[in-house]
C-alpha cells in the first residue's frame, strides 16, 4: 500500500473515531445538562490547557459554506471504490447472512413490547411480580441496545454516514472560536489543524449540540 494510501486510511479511521467518541459524549445527557448553565446568548464557553474556547450557532454563510462541502463530500466518497451508499451495503450485508432491515424491523418492535410490560407492572402489587417484569424490561432494553449498536457499526462506513459525520466536524470547525488578550478569533487556521484537537472537538461538539437541542425545545 502506498504512503499516501496509508495516510487517507489512517486520516478516515481518525475520524471514525472522533465520531463515535462525539456521539458517546452527546449521548451522555446528565453531562449536558449539568453544563446547560454555561450557555449565554447562543455561546458556549469551555477550558482546555488554560485555554477558552466557546462555540456558537452557525450563520448563514457558514451553513452554506457546509452545505457546498457535503456535496463536495459526497462527490468524492461516491467516485472512491471503497464506499457504498447505505443501501448497496445493506444488500451487501443481506449476502452474506446479515439482515439490516430485519435487525430495523426488531428494533422497532421493542418500544412496544416495553409499553406492554410497563402496563402491566403499573398494576402489579406483588413484590415477586414486580422485580420480574423490571428484569424482564431491563432485559428487552439491553437488547434493544446490542442490536441499535450492532446496526450502527454495521452502517458507519457508508456514504450517508460518512458525509453526515464530516459535515459535523465541519461545522464545529467553523464556529469554534478561542480567546486571545480578551478577543475572540477562529480558533484553527485549517480543517487540518483542527483535526489534530480530539478534546476541542469532543468539548465543542457536545456544547454546540446542546445549543441545536435547547433551539429545537423552544422551537
Amino acid at each position: 500500500m502506498s504512503e499516501e494510501k496509508v495516510k487517507e486510511v489512517s486520516k478516515e479511521e481518525t475520524r471514525k473515531e472522533l465520531a463515535k467518541k462525539i456521539n458517546a459524549k452527546i449521548n451522555d445527557l446528565n453531562d449536558v445538562e449539568k453544563t446547560e448553565h454555561l450557555i449565554i446568548d447562543n455561546k458556549a464557553e469551555f477550558e482546555i490547557d488554560k485555554v477558552t474556547y466557546r462555540v456558537r450557532k452557525a450563520n448563514y454563510k457558514e451553513g452554506e459554506e457546509v452545505r457546498q462541502q457535503r456535496h463536495v463530500k459526497k462527490i468524492e466518497l461516491l467516485e472512491h471504490p471503497k464506499y457504498k451508499l447505505r443501501d448497496e451495503l445493506i444488500r451487501l450485508y443481506r449476502r452474506n447472512g446479515k439482515d439490516i432491515k430485519e435487525m430495523e424491523r426488531i428494533i422497532k418492535s421493542f418500544p412496544s413490547k416495553i409499553e406492554s410490560i410497563q402496563e402491566r407492572l403499573a398494576t402489579t402489587t406483588a413484590p415477586k411480580d414486580i422485580d420480574l417484569l423490571e428484569d424482564e424490561i431491563k432485559k428487552l432494553e439491553e437488547r434493544q441496545l446490542e442490536l441499535i449498536l450492532e446496526k450502527n457499526e454495521c452502517l458507519e462506513c457508508c456514504i450517508e454516514n460518512q458525509i453526515t459525520d464530516y459535515a459535523n466536524l465541519y461545522t464545529i470547525y467553523l464556529v469554534t472560536e478561542k480567546k486571545v488578550d480578551e478577543k475572540w478569533v477562529k480558533a484553527f487556521k485549517s480543517y487540518e489543524e483542527f483535526l489534530e484537537n480530539d478534546e476541542v472537538i469532543i468539548q465543542g461538539s457536545t456544547y454546540l449540540s446542546l445549543l441545536i437541542y435547547r433551539r429545537e425545545i423552544k422551537e
